[in-house]
Order: structure tokens, then C-alpha cells, then sequence
């Protein structure tokens, strides 16, 4: 996006992901439902590892240098946990929709087991699931991740913290965060007995973390946060490669599923 910033007209207001790691802290708490830490395992769930356990795995991986990347660990280790909050986080606000698609009906979760109804994605998700003509996205907004507040959590803020990783590092844990999404959501598909579809998670709600375009630095790439200025002059939006499959032209072998950075990638 091109923009230039015009004293004679009121700025506009724009968002988007740049990537990166050191956009200012935030410090504001919101109530929400406290629940355990531990995931229960009616939906054969994986027990959601804990940040203190997380950053001991690191740790030993790099004392013993077995040779695993820290990085894609802590990735895998905040993803568990980010599946934990899915199942777990219940939200105080009744007048706000259920993750943007509205507010369920009480019949409308009637028959769901306890640990589904009562948690505010997961009603969410079953909702995704019924409705599976239309939308497919899951929305989730990064405020809810920061005032989740789990019972029995090895550190404090473990919301906080969560959150905070998803942000500085969103397009390095994006894929992550869709595989364990998409895992839970087959795993609930089938206990409900329904259909297996693809589904998608998007991270909103880095509104705090406002930037002036001219304040956008290298040190941000990779995080999610959101621009302000005033846009002047726009250019066609392009579709982004974000997995592609290549075909041998010799044995005629193909190799799907190979991931694009931003560019064409073999």
C-alpha cells in the first residue's frame, strides 16, 4: 500500500499485518471466565503443555543440542496452549456476539456437552460446524486471548503471555495455530457426527497497537499490529502463494503441500 499523509484532510483509518517483534506492551485487563488450566479429554484432547513447561523444553533442547529448533518448539508449545484456550475460555459479556456470528440460541445448545456449551469458542466452533454451507473462518480476537485467566496456571498472565507471543510472532506461528485449529475441529466434528470440511482461524484485534505508517520499522516484521495514516493512492489486491505443488517433468512425480514465503518457492 502507497499512502502519503495530507494535513488538509482528517486521517483514515487502515489495518493490516507487517511483520516482526517490538510494538509497544499493553498493560489493560479485562474480566473474563476463569476456568482450569487442564484441558478435559472428552474429545480425546492432547493435554495443553503449560509456558513453564514450554520454556523447560527449550531450555534442555538447547543444553543438549539434539539438534531441534528452540523457535518451532516454543511455536508448538504456545499452540498447545492456545488450543487449551479455545476449550476453555468463557466469556462475561453477554451482549457480544459469539465470535461475530452471533449469539446462539439457548436450543441451539441444548444438546452439547457441558464442556462445549460453556465455553465461548467452542459454542462458536459447533456453530461453524452446523453451518458448514457457509462460513468456515473462526474469529478470534486477541483481547479475549489477553484477559484469559486459566485456574491452576504455572505462571502468572498466562493470558498475557500468550498473546503476547501470538502477536510479536504471528506470521512465523500462524501455520501452527491453523493446524492445531483445524485438528480440534475434526476432533469436534466428529463427535458431533457431522461432516469433515476445512476449516480457517483469523487473529483479530491489534487495534492497541497502532503505528503511524511513517513509524513502520524492520524490526516489526512478522507481528501483528495495526497502521494508521491516510491512503492516497491504492494498488490492485494480488492473491498471495501459499502452498503450492510442483510436478517432475522427467519421472512425472508430484510434490504438493510445498510451502511459498511471500515468493515463489520450489
Amino acid at each position: 500500500m502507497d499512502s502519503l499523509a495530507s494535513p488538509s484532510r482528517p486521517a483514515s483509518r487502515v489495518s493490516g499485518r507487517v511483520s516482526g517483534a517490538n510494538a509497544p506492551g499493553n498493560e489493560e485487563r479485562r474480566e473474563s471466565g476463569r476456568t482450569s488450566f487442564f484441558p478435559s479429554a472428552s474429545l480425546g484432547q492432547t493435554q495443553g503443555a503449560s509456558l513453564a513447561e514450554g520454556e523447560h523444553a527449550v531450555g534442555s533442547s538447547l543444553e543438549q543440542g539434539d539438534g531441534r529448533d528452540p523457535a518451532r518448539m516454543q511455536d508448538e508449545n504456545f499452540a498447545n496452549i492456545f488450543v487449551h484456550f479455545l476449550q476453555t475460555f468463557q466469556h462475561e459479556e453477554e451482549e457480544e456476539d459469539e465470535a461475530d456470528g452471533g449469539r446462539l440460541a439457548p436450543s441451539a445448545i441444548a444438546d452439547l456437552p457441558e464442556e462445549i456449551a460453556e465455553a465461548y469458542y467452542m459454542r462458536a466452533m459447533a456453530r461453524l460446524i452446523r453451518e458448514s454451507h457457509g462460513n468456515r473462518t473462526l474469529v478470534v480476537r486477541l483481547e479475549h486471548v489477553e484477559s484469559w485467566q486459566p485456574q491452576g496456571a504455572p505462571v502468572q498472565d498466562a493470558g498475557m503471555r500468550l498473546a503476547e507471543h501470538i502477536r510479536r510472532n504471528y506470521i512465523r506461528i500462524r501455520s501452527r495455530l491453523q493446524e492445531s485449529f483445524q485438528l480440534l475441529m475434526e476432533k469436534l466434528a466428529a463427535q458431533m457426527n457431522a461432516p469433515q470440511f476445512s476449516y480457517f482461524l483469523q487473529v483479530v484485534g491489534a487495534q492497541k497497537y497502532v503505528h503511524e505508517i511513517g513509524n513502520i520499522r524492520c524490526n516489526m516484521l512478522g507481528s501483528l499490529l495495526s497502521i494508521r495514516g491516510q491512503v492516497t493512492r491504492t494498488t490492485d489486491v494480488r492473491p498471495e502463494l501459499l502452498k503450492a505443488a510442483f510436478k517432475c517433468l522427467e519421472c512425472g512425480t508430484i510434490e504438493p503441500d510445498v510451502e511459498q514465503q511471500f515468493k515463489y518457492t520450489q
